[in-house]
């Protein structure tokens, strides 16, 4: 028997495509992927921080330097004198 050579099919360039091969879409698609991993790295954040009760905000809240011992501070809350 002789063996017959099957035919594989060759894809073409999409009508709309640019001279080497990449059509516009491909910026456009790298960007959103950009924009979904961003946001999918903030999302996580959000939500360690949620559940481990509040250790990423409070590395970013600013604190205070101590009072120096014989000096009177004022009050840490809000004076309230309008």
């Amino acid at each position: 028997m002789a063996e017959t050579a099957t035919a594989v099919p060759r894809l073409k360039a999409a009508p709309d495509a640019d001279a080497d091969g990449k059509d516009g879409g491909d910026r456009l698609g790298r960007a959103l992927d950009i924009a979904g991993i961003c946001a999918a790295v903030v999302l996580g954040v959000i939500i360690f921080d949620v559940i481990s009760g509040g250790k990423v905000t409070r590395l970013f809240q600013r604190r205070k330097p101590p009072c120096p011992p014989g000096v009177d501070c004022p009050d840490e809350g809000p004076s309230g004198d309008g």
